[in-house]
């Protein structure tokens, strides 16, 4: 129980130290990467976004516009006003009944009062009659819709009046008696209006567009609208905001990683548990290469350094676990990727996390070990190429092409390849200067200390043969059960 207890204490540190790891990769990705890579509605694009699957989206702004070009086409409503005439009527009588026209009438501009004062009774009531009549034509004319639409200068009332032939000051009065007693029969109806130019909107149907893989979103420079970035977000984008949430998971997912490992793969039961220092090792140098690769373009390709590592490092079954903890907090860790990326990151890390789990099992020397590691990565880049078809990017004859400049399929597996050899064989080539400090053995330097030439077994043998041998004995019978047991 005590040995437990360290166990989990020793990790206190260890989880600090990884956490700071993570808080200085999301960090520096934030502030400090030049190109950037996350973006902002109403801002510039900082790169030209591409479809990573096909899509199927409603042009909303294409479609906004038409419905209001359609809406701009409906003017007005007009509807009629039945109740016109009669008033008019009604008014004519009031004023023909009129009998002082030197003092003010109710609703009649004086001007047009005085003038009406001024003509003989006799012309004051044939100038009624003439409004009459012309104000019933002016009617009838609208109902029977030779009039579509009426104007301020009433140009109807005038063509009325100069059929009755009248002197030019009785039409000049006429006119203005017509102007102040009828009203307008048709008017614009804002409520219906605002009702037939929403049926006319709604009768235009969605715009609807298609975005296959490797389309362009939008350029780097241009605005991204609302519109884009409902895309972006559709095809798995992120947005330019500082990874607050992201580094709340990474810290509880570092708290919890102990009894993860403990659950899947008995770390708090087992004699050789590992240091702690080992396994943070195993996630920096995952999360450092993956952060590299992805930065470079070539995503995943950072993934077999960290395998190699945990597989040579610490028992095969915790590695397994260790590595698979590490490729998944890159989701919450890389902030410079799609939901499709990182999903292609996600296989490829299971990918290479199963091959090692099988390849790297019995290394049994230096030699070995970069042949395995030279397969696995060739491996792993045609996994690579494989998840791309499969997510929709075509291999085609222009793709495999061998001349200048290479074909887009051998562009990404060259260098792909070359990220993958160089940072694994570093973690290699490091390893045995850091051992030590990791407080791990690795599976190399085991089978260095157990060769017969060693200087310790070579001092064993000559000192005290009978032990050697003995213990020659014992370590083959172990082995022969170990064997056996699986």
């Amino acid at each position: 129980m005590r040995i437990v207890g360290e166990f989990y204490t020793s990790y206190a540190v260890s989880a600090l130290l990884l956490f700071c790891m993570a808080l200085a990769i999301l960090v520096t990705q934030h502030f400090y990467v030049p190109s950037g890579y996350g973006f902002t509605v109403d801002k510039p694009s900082p790169r030209t976004y591409r479809a990573v699957s096909p899509i199927r989206y409603t042009d909303t702004v294409t479609t906004n516009t038409l419905k209001g070009k359609v809406g701009e086409t409906v003017v007005g409503v007009l509807v009629r006003d039945a109740g016109a005439a009669e008033r008019m009527k009604t008014r004519l009588a009031e004023l023909r009944n009129v009998r002082d026209w030197s003092s003010p009438v109710n609703g009649f501009p004086d001007e047009l009062a005085r003038a009406f004062f001024s003509l003989k009774e006799d012309r004051r009531h044939a100038l009624f009659s003439y409004a009459d009549s012309v104000g019933e034509a002016y009617f009838e004319a609208l109902t029977s819709g030779d009039m579509k639409i009426e104007t301020k200068d009433r140009a109807m009332l005038w063509a009325e009046i100069e059929k009755l032939s009248l002197p030019r000051t009785e039409e000049n009065l006429l006119y203005q008696l017509l102007e102040e007693v009828v009203n307008l029969s048709y008017k614009v109806d804002p409520q219906l209006t605002a009702l037939v130019r929403d049926v006319e909107k709604n009768s235009i149907p969605p715009v609807e567009r298609k975005l296959e893989v490797g389309d362009v979103i939008v350029e780097q420079g241009q605005t991204i609208t609302p519109q884009v970035a409902i895309i972006l977000r559709l095809q798995g984008y992120m947005e330019e905001n500082f990874p607050l949430k992201r580094l709340i998971i990474l810290f509880f997912s570092m708290l919890a990683l102990p009894f993860w490992l403990e659950i899947s793969a008995g770390v708090g039961e087992a004699r050789d548990r590992p240091t702690w220092s080992c396994i943070v090792f195993i996630f920096i140098v995952g999360w450092a290469g993956e952060t590299m690769a992805t930065h470079w373009d070539v995503i995943g390709a950072g993934l077999l350094a960290s395998v190699t590592a945990a597989y040579l490092c610490i028992p095969r079954r915790l590695a397994f676990n260790v590595c698979l903890a590490e490729t998944v907090s890159l989701v919450f860790l890389l902030e410079e990727l799609s939901i499709y990326s990182l999903l292609s990151l996600l296989i490829l890390g299971f990918v290479a996390i199963m091959t090692g789990f099988y390849a790297l099992h019995k290394v049994v020397s230096r030699e070995d070990l970069r042949y395995k590691v030279f397969f696995l990565a060739i491996f792993l880049a045609v996994a690579k190429i494989l998840i791309r078809y499969f997510q929709g990017f075509p291999i085609t004859v222009a793709s495999l092409g061998l001349g200048w400049p290479l074909g887009e399929t051998w562009r990404v597996c060259g260098s792909f390849l070359i990220f993958e050899l160089a940072t694994t064989f570093f973690v290699i080539a490091v390893l045995p200067m850091i051992e030590g400090y990791l407080g791990a053995l690795s599976i190399l330097r085991t089978r260095e200390l157990s060769h017969p030439s060693s200087p310790l077994l070579r001092k064993l043998q000559n000192e005290a043969p009978g032990t050697y041998h003995h213990s020659l004995m014992i370590g083959a019978l172990a082995e022969a059960v170990a064997e056996d047991l699986g």
